[in-house]
């Protein structure tokens, strides 16, 4: 497998509505935090480059239903595949507070690429504070694969 690229696209639903982000710095795991709306939905957008069959993603240890796109690709050595994620039944993140989401996603060959985002939950009517600062067009991953161990190691994520 070697070296390829995973990006993902996050948009809020069923509008297609960007997802926006803050920069925390370093007060917490993480540098970036993804805002979310408590019982929003939100599609997942995942283009790997080159191109791998993914055979299964998961939100939250939640399997998700997953669409192939690539057909509708004019890159012939790239895949596109969404999700959808329901963030159902969670409450909004405290004051201060940061929660961890993981993702994973299953390709050919017992590879699994996993990360986390940080994110804040936002009560469902904070729409206005949810839907400001810097507009989270994807995060890009740059990663390996270890065939030893059949694990995949990211070794650089830029958000863009």
């Amino acid at each position: 497998m070697g070296s390829f690229r995973v990006t993902l696209s996050l948009h809020k639903e069923p509008d297609n509505k960007p997802v926006f982000c803050k920069v925390d710095g370093q007060r917490f795991a993480q540098p970036r935090t993804v805002k979310f709306l408590a019982d929003g939905k939100y599609r997942f957008d995942i283009n790997i480059r080159p191109a791998k069959t993914v055979r299964g993603i998961a939100v939250m240890e939640r399997a998700l239903e997953v669409t192939d796109n690539s057909s509708k690709l004019e890159d012939e050595n790239a895949s596109s595949y969404s999700a959808f994620f329901q963030l159902d039944n969670l409450q909004p993140s405290k004051k201060g507070q940061r929660e961890s989401v993981s993702l994973h996603v299953k390709m050919d060959g017992g590879y699994e690429f996993t990360t986390t985002l940080q994110i804040k939950i936002y009560n469902a009517k904070s729409t206005q504070h949810c839907d400001w600062g810097t507009t989270v067009h994807s995060i890009e991953y740059e990663c390996h694969t270890d065939q030893q161990n059949n694990s995949i190691k990211i070794v650089k994520d830029t958000f863009r």
